[in-house]
């Protein structure tokens, strides 16, 4: 699944999560089509480097790095390896 949603500045894409890669770019693909142009944000995990290398074949360019957080136990940590963009 995924999602985009339209922002002040831009349009957020983000969170996506599929199976692999080829699924998230699918749904990569199929979001960004439906924006409006302009500029989209999307923020992509560290060590999604199939994630990162559609990005930058699509013309996206890295413009900070993000460290994920939590608080407290960290009971249900999920599969980093299926998330794809970050919600903003």
């Amino acid at each position: 699944f995924g999602f985009i949603r339209p922002g002040e500045r831009a349009h957020y894409l983000g969170p996506v999560v599929a199976t692999d890669s080829s699924i998230a770019a699918s749904i990569v693909q199929t979001l960004l089509a439906s924006a409006r142009q302009g500029t989209v944000f999307w923020d992509i995990p560290d060590g999604q480097f199939q994630s990162l290398t559609l990005a930058q074949r699509l013309g996206f360019v890295s413009q900070r790095p993000l460290t994920r957080m939590f608080l407290g136990r960290h009971n249900v940590p999920g599969d980093p390896a299926k998330v794809h963009a970050l919600s903003a």
